[in-house]
């Protein structure tokens, strides 16, 4: 892992852990609101105002994890143009571009899978192999994958986190998509996480998303 794949990491789980933390409140917000729905002695405006005031917190909450989130997002930004606009023909990149052209077709999938998945992370090296390849007659779509625009990516990174703050959820279905979201370009960019973003989830919190996948399906 290189020093801007190590910033990405940093980020990448620190945005996590905020996350999971956002996570709690947006629970806590749907207890509360289902609480206050079943107070009888409240009357239907009663419960709207009370329902609006835990709201208005959750809201607070979202700004804040926006904010936050979109310096984050700065850095793993500044990490991902450094390697996109960097290019240098390796050791390791040279060996593979002699070996392919030595092989071409007769390299079996196996050892080419190998071969230009070390290369994940490194846009210009799979895109110079990806040519070498059609050269070559040989199958690409999986190494197409992981081929990306950086800049675009991070956009949309950004657009996302800026809905907490115009369009924030009262479930967890936005900051676990995030979360998701984050992860994937994480994997794009390869970066090896010390754990999957849905492990930073408390229990309840990792109940209650399935819950409201489950209704949703359900339609209920």
């Amino acid at each position: 892992m290189n020093s801007n794949q190590k910033a990405i990491k940093d980020s990448a789980q620190s945005i996590f852990s905020e996350l999971a933390l956002f996570s709690n409140a947006v629970t806590d917000f749907q207890k509360k609101a289902r609480e206050i729905s079943k107070e009888e002695y409240l009357t239907n405006e009663g419960i709207e105002a009370k329902t609006n005031e835990a709201k208005a917190y959750l809201v607070k909450r979202a700004v804040e994890l926006s904010s936050s989130i979109s310096l984050s997002l700065a850095t793993i930004r500044k990490a991902a143009m450094a390697m996109e606009e960097s290019f240098v023909i390796s050791p390791e990149l040279q060996a593979a571009i002699t070996l392919t052209s030595a092989a071409g077709e007769k390299l079996d999938t196996s050892a080419r899978d190998r071969m230009w998945k070390q290369f994940i992370g490194d846009n210009n090296a799979l895109r110079s192999l990806k040519a070498l390849f059609e050269s070559k007659g040989m199958y690409t779509k999986e190494m197409e994958k992981y081929i990306f625009n950086a800049e675009d990516q991070c956009n949309d990174l950004e657009s996302s986190a800026l809905d907490f703050k115009i369009q924030p959820g009262t479930n967890l279905n936005q900051t676990v998509a995030f979360g998701r979201k984050l992860e994937k370009f994480c994997e794009l960019e390869g970066v090896e996480l010390d754990n999957p973003f849905i492990q930073y989830l408390n229990a309840e919190d990792y109940s209650q998303f399935y819950t409201e996948q489950l209704r949703t399906a359900f339609g209920i």
